[in-house]
C-alpha cells in the first residue's frame, strides 16, 4: 500500500541497473528532491534498505538515501 515507486540503481560494480521499490510512507521525497537528485551526476549515494522475504524470494526496499 506505500509502495508506488522505485530507485533505479547500479549497485557496487555491478553493470546493470536494480531496481529498489520505495516505502513512500517514510522516504522523504522533498529532501531527495531538493539536495540528492540534482547533484546526482555520477556520485554515489547511500541507500538504506530493509529487506524482506517474499515468496521465498529476497526483496530490498528502500525508505532513506544519503
Amino acid at each position: 500500500k506505500n509502495i508506488t515507486s522505485a530507485l533505479y540503481v547500479y549497485v557496487d560494480g555491478c553493470d546493470s541497473l536494480r531496481v529498489i521499490p520505495v516505502n513512500d510512507s517514510l522516504f522523504n521525497y522533498d529532501y531527495f528532491n531538493k539536495y540528492i537528485y540534482p547533484n546526482l551526476g555520477n556520485k554515489r549515494v547511500k541507500i538504506k534498505v530493509e529487506k524482506y522475504l517474499v515468496r521465498e524470494k529476497e526483496v530490498y526496499v528502500a525508505y532513506e538515501i544519503e
